[in-house]
This record gives structure tokens, sequence and C-alpha cells, in this order.
């Protein structure tokens, strides 16, 4: 194979727009893309890599899994792909409720102050913790059964969740204002791209009078160690989508949990965090979590005044 055939993993990188940390993640927990090496150790691809990641990347688009992506043949993943490039999405076994036809036709139009009018409704009618915990999930499968039915295309379903996650964004924030509060970081670990749980999980703590820093998506352990720690905080909460690989968390939660000192606790929530065996507490829904956070609330608060 001739040196011109072959990438760096900065070239391939830039090729199908994910980051390096990312390759190298999956590359550790999946085994793809698997490099060769140059005589000084660096990693290099062949060309028809890019063809692969490209078509795993357009399948996650449409919630597939890396795990499940990473181990398909070409063959397999054109199949989740149609010729029109439209995506197809398996079949839901639980299809949300139907959504109101003025809701879709925002949706269909791109209408975002339309969509953060009828979120408001929402949480004016029922409170922002009755949201996340019941509306938010029910809008979510709503958008995919909608999709599923043809009623709306893949751009319509990934901007109206957009749009969810501004709304919830601009609720959590408006409401982190209490410095005395305990504080808890919020982030996902290393290649957990999937953010929106824990934007809910944010708005959780902060209704249940925590103080939030939120820290994003796809980050190492020792970021999220130093962070807690430099900044005083009193838990470490993570979210775990449902896309995630249980091993790979297990793994990387021990690693965190190894890094902060007894006295942080360490909260797992979201549908990867079935069956991970690291942390305080784990949480599969969000009104589990909240009752755990008013029940915290009042030890995790003398603590930090213990603190000061």
């Amino acid at each position: 194979m001739e040196k011109s055939t072959m990438m760096s993993i900065g070239a391939v990188a830039r090729a199908v727009d994910l980051t390096e940390g990312t390759l190298r993640n999956w590359e550790r927990r999946y085994g793809f893309p698997k490099p060769e090496r140059t005589k000084g150790g660096h990693r290099v691809y062949r060309a028809e890599v890019v063809t692969v990641l490209k078509l795993v990347r357009s399948a996650m688009r449409a919630g597939h899994r890396p795990a499940q992506l990473l181990s398909m043949n070409v063959e397999q993943l054109e199949a989740l792909v149609q010729k029109q490039g439209q995506l197809v999405r398996l079949p839901s076994s639980a299809p949300g409720p139907q959504l109101e036809s003025d809701f879709l036709s925002a949706v269909r139009s791109f209408k975002s102050s339309v969509l953060f009018k009828s979120f408001r409704s929402r949480v004016a009618k029922a409170g922002l913790l009755r949201f996340v915990q019941e509306d938010a999930w029910d809008i979510l499968k709503s958008l995919g059964s909608a999709w599923e039915a043809g009623e709306i295309e893949i751009e319509h379903e990934h901007f109206a969740a957009e749009v969810l996650r501004d709304f919830l964004t601009s609720e959590w924030r408006s409401l982190n204002v209490n410095a005395g509060a305990p504080l808890v970081v919020c982030g996902t670990l290393s290649g957990e791209q999937h953010g929106l749980g824990l934007h809910l999980a944010a708005c959780c703590l902060v209704a249940n009078g925590f103080q939030v820093l939120f820290l994003g998506t796809d980050l190492p352990p020792t970021s999220i160690a130093a962070t807690v720690k430099e900044n005083r905080g009193v838990a470490v909460a993570i979210s775990m989508s449902e896309f995630s690989e249980t091993a790979s968390n297990d793994m990387l939660l021990r690693e965190l949990r190894a890094l902060l000192p007894s006295s942080i606790e360490l909260w797992v929530g979201g549908g990867g965090s079935q069956g991970v065996q690291v942390g305080d507490a784990s949480f599969i829904d969000l009104l589990a979590f909240s009752e755990f956070l008013t029940e915290r609330l009042p030890e995790l608060s003398a603590r930090k005044n213990e603190a000061l």
C-alpha cells in the first residue's frame, strides 16, 4: 500500500466531522477504526475507512448506536441509508402520544418561536419538574413516531430536538442563580455525544435547590474531576444515553471515581446507566432523581456550609 493512500488521524477526523478523541475512543471500545502505525508510532488509516465512518455518522443521526454500527460491514451500513440519502429508523416499540397539529405544523415550518411558546405553556401549567419528567420525553418519542409514519423528515425531528434543548438550557440557566447552594458538576464521559439528558438533569438540579456547573459532553474523567475539586462541588452528575456501552461506561466511571475525593458523590443517570456498578446513586427516570435530590439537599447544604 502506497503512502499516498494512507491518512493521518487528523485528516480522517476532518473528513468525517469527528474529533480525534472520538476516533481513539471508538478504536479502544469497539476495535474500529483500526489504524496502522508509522515507524514513529503515529496512527495512519487506509482511505476506505472514511467511507465507512461517513456511513456511521449518517446512521448515528437517526439514533443508531455506535456499538451497533461499528460492528457492521459497508453493505449493512448502506442498508440503513436509502438511495435518496434519507435515513431508515428502526421501528419504535413504544411510540409516544400523537402531537397536536399546530405543533407538527411548527416543526415542519421550522418555527422555533412557536415551539418555545408551546414548551412555556406546558411548563406554566404543570411546572418545570413535571415537564422534564414527563412531557419532554413524550415529545421526543412522538417526534420519532411522526418520522416513522412519514409525517415529518429527519431534519424536522432534529430541529425540534435542538429547540427543546435550547428551551431546557434557558430554563435551568435562569434558575441557576443561587451561589450559596451545593454545586453539582454535570457532564458526560469520553465518547458520549448525546447531551439532551444532561440538560434534563440540570433542570431537576436547579429546581430542587442545587447549583449547576455545566461542562457538556465528551469529557475525560481527569477534566471532570479537576473541575469539581477546583470549584468545591459536592457531587458529579454523569448522563449516559442508551446509545452508550455499559462496559466502557463502567471503566470510565471507575477512573472518575478513583480521581474524586470520597467526600464528592458520583451520581449516574440515563438509559446507558443500567447495569453500571460504579457510583453512589444511579437513576433511569427523572422522577426518582428528583426525589433523591430532595432527600440529599439538607445534608449536602450543611456539608457545604461546614467547608466554608
